[in-house]
């Protein structure tokens, strides 16, 4: 059994922090079938359920939760916002349904590409910010592609 310094403890949670703000491929996974299965069970399947659940948080184990919301999007218009949150590591999984524009986008963020997803930033720890565009906002045509896309992890 070994003694750690204050200088190695200090060094031990830098490096497990920075861990931790790295997105693995199954850390996004597991944060997208929470959101599915989270929606779901609240009752959120469709556009006017999500615009009903605005400006409300919910809980996601002790950690993570999702907050919604209505944020500035195209052309003057606004987009209802779903944002998954890993506490430690910001937002793996944002979806956004602008009903005036007739379109969503679903936001992923991990350290590697995901096909079908276009890269548009790099965060601090690695991490690739990367959207992809439907052409509906429909939201429960959202969450049909999100599973037909991201493997279920047990």
């Amino acid at each position: 059994m070994g003694v750690f310094t204050h200088t190695s403890d200090t060094f031990l949670n830098a490096v497990c922090f920075l861990i931790r703000m790295k997105i693995s491929s199954e850390r996004l996974n597991m944060a997208v079938w929470n959101f599915l299965r989270v929606t779901e069970e609240m009752g959120i399947r469709t556009t006017a359920d999500l615009e009903a659940h605005l400006g409300q948080r919910l809980n996601v184990g002790e950690c993570d939760h999702i907050d919604f919301s209505r944020r500035p999007s195209n052309a003057g218009t606004t987009a209802l916002t779903a944002s998954y949150f890993i506490e430690g590591s910001g937002i793996p999984i944002e979806v956004r349904c602008n009903s005036a524009l007739g379109y969503s986008k679903v936001v992923v963020k991990t350290e590697k590409n995901v096909i079908g997803y276009t890269p548009f930033a790099v965060d601090p720890f690695g991490n690739q910010a990367q959207d992809a565009t439907l052409e509906t906002s429909e939201f429960s045509n959202v969450c049909e592609l999100l599973r037909k896309q991201f493997p279920y992890v047990h």
